[in-house]
């Protein structure tokens, strides 16, 4: 029998019946007695309400275990300041230097605050303090103040530490920030996730560019998604969100990128570190140390234990996870 604290192995997510759902769901934080709970016990009940398996996260294997081990165990104050999106760029700067930075515009913290006659027509406003909080604004003449601002007020008022028990957003100082809106010939740039174990960047993750709207929010909703490892070549794993029916192009700025995302993880033994290429140049976007709040349902479901050894011993990301024809990615 396999040990609660070790992984079990390549094995998709159980099914959890729908009682057990239901219990776990308001157990693991989603109301009384769930907000009461220590960390580590929401985040056992947590991984059982995903992966229908219960661990103790004391000899994590997976790539999801060690996430979820790093919610529970991690104290590192660096943690904390380069989840906060503010701060962290004083980070970028010492690290790579500022040109990477996306201009900043202004901070607030109370939408009351927010004037869009001071603003350009275009930006983008995001929550410091979590993660997926982003409205990107294409036309500031088509867009309601009054809707920006009860967004942000719902925004504001989300402690996010307490919504996945991630242990690097808590305390983090609520604040709406706005930046320029960075785009790549008229659109939204592709979104290049690299994720960094040991300062070495070993796969990343592409989001697709989108078109520009007077108003999006959250743009990865209906994405698609494909992953390469640092030399890009395509790996045949899906997260979620379909593959492109055309692969995309290596980027022009991709040794850059590997670079970038290397120098900013290099103090963490994991973190994504998630950059942009906008005509012809490079942008910084987030650090992100719990990505999906650990809860990545990869397919192949044994790419999960693959990615784990890649963490945890440098290994190499075995060659069945490669495409082997590196042609045309199915739109599945």
């Amino acid at each position: 029998m396999t040990s609660p604290g070790a992984g079990a192995g390549p094995t998709a997510p159980k099914r959890v019946s729908a009682l057990k759902h239901i219990y776990w769901e308001v157990s693991a934080g989603r109301g009384f007695p769930g907000e009461y709970l220590p960390d580590w016990l929401c985040l056992i009940q947590r991984y059982y309400l995903t992966f229908g398996a219960v661990r103790l996260f004391i000899r994590p294997r997976t790539f999801t275990e060690r996430l979820f081990a790093r919610m529970v165990w991690a104290r590192d104050p660096r943690i904390t300041a380069t989840s906060e999106k503010v701060n962290v760029r004083d980070f970028v700067a010492a690290r790579v230097g500022p040109d990477y930075l996306i201009p900043l515009l202004k901070v607030w913290e109370q939408p009351e605050e927010i004037v869009l006659d001071a603003l350009p027509d275009q930006f983008a406003l995001k929550a410091s303090h979590a993660s997926g909080f982003n409205l990107l604004v294409g036309d500031k003449a088509k867009v309601d103040v009054a809707m920006l601002r009860e967004t942000m007020r719902r925004w504001l008022a989300i402690d996010w530490y307490r919504v996945h028990r991630e242990w690097g957003y808590k305390g983090i100082p609520r604040r709406i920030m706005a930046e320029a809106l960075i785009l790549d010939r008229g659109e939204l740039p592709a979104d290049y996730k690299f994720y960094v174990f040991n300062g070495r960047a070993r796969m990343v993750m592409v989001n697709s560019p989108a078109p520009r709207a007077a108003l999006t929010i959250n743009r990865g909703k209906h994405l698609t998604r494909d992953f390469f490892d640092e030399t890009w070549r395509p790996l045949r794993v899906r997260k979620e969100n379909p593959r492109a029916a055309v692969r995309p192009a290596k980027p022009a700025r991709l040794d850059e990128m590997v670079r970038v995302a290397g120098a900013l993880g290099a103090d963490f033994p994991f973190c994504r570190v998630d950059l942009y290429q906008a005509d012809g140049k490079v942008y910084f976007g987030e650090i992100t140390h719990y990505p999906s709040a650990g809860r990545q349902i990869f397919t192949p479901a044994d790419f999960d234990a693959a990615l784990g050894e890649v963490w945890r011993t440098g290994a190499p990301i075995p060659e069945r996870f490669f495409d082997p024809d590196g042609g045309t990615a199915g739109a599945g």
